[in-house]
């Protein structure tokens, strides 16, 4: 199973060199309350159309935010 990889998202933002303020601005977020979200709850997974957004905003595939999960083995 594929889960949402919270990492994976703080490390494309820190490696583009931009705060979660700066990160939200750039996606069109109007606060950084949704990037800290994005980025702490672990068992939350954002919709499609975030995931597609911020993929599209920075040139990534969707694809790069998804890991194999071991919970279910």
């Amino acid at each position: 199973m594929c889960v949402f990889s919270t990492e994976r998202l703080i490390a494309l933002r820190r490696g583009l060199g931009l705060t979660q303020t700066e990160f939200a601005e750039k996606l069109g977020l109007k606060t950084k309350q949704r990037i800290c979200q994005l980025e702490t709850e672990e068992d939350w997974v954002p919709s499609t159309k975030t995931i597609l957004n911020i993929a599209n905003t920075f040139g990534v595939t969707p694809g790069l935010f998804f890991v194999q999960s071991d919970k279910n083995k």
